[in-house]
């Protein structure tokens, strides 16, 4: 049997033909292996014994084990809640950008260095490309920022080139990278994050002209991994049953938001699919990806179907990395001519919502004995008066009191215990028990 190793995202080629292809391929597989095994690492440290989360560099999978997919909706689930039910605010507020504490600019570490985001975290995000100020169509990608900073740093030119068919036009590596040394912490100790030259994964290019890749803190290959393999620990609530509902499940344990479509659904679907010793790994190769768009639900004014206006970009269908919904070359009609469903499209969050997003598992039993059932690690709050299910949930440590006005979500996940003054103090006012 061949030597398995991970392949780049959607077995993208950017490094065919380059003399080092082959040392560029086992570089990126070894940095994805890196990150399965540190949690591994992790979850045998809490655990005590062998983990159901493995990694096919160990041992691979046969063919006849199938590669399951983990779905969700595309449109941020945080921002709808926040909306309360108002589609042109939810709309709206999604294309708002956030900003991110990125480093410092020197090793004083006295002045930070803040960068703007999508605040789109449902491992999708989009961009309007314009021409003239005027949107044309609408870019949408789910690939993770660490191949491409990977890639720049083994080469810059396939970066260049995909950033110039992306923007349409010539795009210099000035735009590209950083104008200065970024500075962080690390072991108590000032190290150089970037260097002037440096790819910038928040460059205004793909922020706000092409959407290259995802640019959301949480939106990260490092992310899926330590998602799933955290979700493969069983939790038992304060009366010793099994925590199975998604939002409670990730309100519970110690992966992702429970306010989102994603995390929830990856955490819910792993965490089951582990029950009773099943192993399980993600698939190669690893990614975030596009799974499908619901063409269906797009149309022209008089309601004619327009399936051919969803292109895929870069990646594989089922395994999208980037799309564009716009119309064709030879079409007579533009965005303002679309319906999605009964609205005029006005925002790529309509289109947001249309799209599936995935990832992919595989799973066996490997004789690995069933862990030990854990307790809730954490819980959520809510505000008062509002439905937890339908709400925006606040999640806390469980011995942390909820905000001010704010009550425990699910009290089956275990309730806070009294504080002493001290914790009182460095938690801050406006908590109460």
């Amino acid at each position: 049997m061949a030597t398995f190793r991970y392949d780049p995202p959607a077995f993208q080629k950017d490094f065919v033909g380059n003399p080092k292809e082959t040392e560029f391929l086992q570089a990126w597989s070894d940095l994805i292996e890196a990150s399965f095994r540190l949690e591994i690492k992790n979850l045998r440290e809490i655990l005590r014994q062998e983990p159901l989360f493995f990694s096919e560099i160990d041992r691979q999978l046969d063919n006849s084990v199938p590669t399951a997919s983990v779905p969700w909706n595309g449109f941020p689930r945080n921002i709808q809640l926040l909306a309360n039910g108002d589609r042109a605010k939810q709309f709206q507020n999604a294309e708002i950008r956030g900003k991110t504490r990125i480093g410092f600019t020197d090793r004083t570490l006295t002045q930070q260095i803040e960068q703007p985001f999508r605040q789109q975290d449902e491992y999708l995000e989009w961009v309007p490309i314009k021409k003239g100020g005027v949107v044309v169509k609408y870019a949408f990608t789910a690939e993770a920022p660490e191949y491409w900073e990977f890639l720049a740093e083994k080469d810059r030119a396939p970066v260049i080139a995909l950033y110039s068919q992306f923007a349409g036009r010539n795009v210099d590596w000035s735009e590209l990278s950083w104008d200065r040394d970024v500075w962080t912490v690390r072991n108590n100790r000032p190290v150089k994050l970037y260097e002037i030259g440096d790819y910038n994964p928040y460059n205004p290019v793909n922020l706000e002209e092409c959407a290259a890749h995802l640019t959301h803190p949480a939106n990260t290959l490092r992310a899926e991994i330590d998602l799933a393999a955290r979700a493969t620990v069983q939790r038992a609530d304060t009366s010793g049953n099994l925590v199975t509902e998604r939002r409670r499940l990730a309100c519970c344990s110690n992966f992702g938001d429970p306010n989102r479509n994603s995390d929830p659904q990856i955490g819910a679907t792993v965490n089951q699919s582990v029950r009773g010793g099943i192993s399980l790994t993600l698939a190669n190769p690893v990614g975030l990806y596009i799974q499908r768009f619901d063409r269906s639900r797009v149309a022209d004014k008089d309601g004619k179907a327009i399936p051919d206006w969803w292109k895929i970009i870069r990646g594989l269908d089922g395994r999208v990395l980037r799309a564009e919904f716009g119309p064709p070359d030879n079409s007579p009609l533009k965005l303002d001519d679309v319906r999605v469903g009964n609205e005029p499209l006005t925002s790529g969050g309509q289109l947001a919502e249309l799209i599936t997003m995935v990832i992919y598992a595989r799973a066996e039993n490997r004789g690995v004995l069933d862990p030990t059932i854990l307790s809730c690690q954490n819980r959520c709050c809510v505000k008062r008066g509002s439905a937890p299910d339908r709400s925006l949930l606040d999640q806390v440590a469980i011995a942390e009191p909820c905000l001010d006005g704010w009550v425990n979500a699910f009290p089956e996940l275990g309730q806070p215990r009294p504080l002493s003054p001290f914790e009182r103090r460095s938690l801050g006012r406006g908590r109460v028990e």
